[in-house]
């Protein structure tokens, strides 16, 4: 899954990221989250912490899920920002041609 997160304000930044089976997750290119350190207890998210300017962010989501019974949260903390999930009107999908 390709898209574009949107930064409306600079700063610390925690990402949760939780899948099924096996995933990753990169951010501006950055690998937060390696294929192999997406779930290690059920149930229980992986977090990373990145300083990050305002602006649009590419996201991209591998899953690791031969039987496609995916299930993914991802979840965020900021400024002025308690953890909750990316609202749609910061996370935007792309489609592939």
């Amino acid at each position: 899954m390709d898209g574009v997160v949107e930064i409306k304000q600079p700063g610390i930044y925690t990402f949760y990221f939780l899948v099924k089976e096996d995933g990753s997750l990169k951010l501006g290119g950055q690998e937060l989250f390696p294929m192999g350190e997406s779930h290690p207890l059920i149930g229980v998210p992986y977090s990373r912490t990145v300083a990050l300017l305002k602006g649009y962010y590419s996201l991209h989501i591998e899953q690791n899920d031969p039987l496609r019974k995916k299930l993914l949260e991802l979840d965020w903390t900021g400024p002025g920002i308690t953890r909750q999930p990316i609202p749609a009107s910061q996370l935007f999908h792309l489609q592939k041609k």
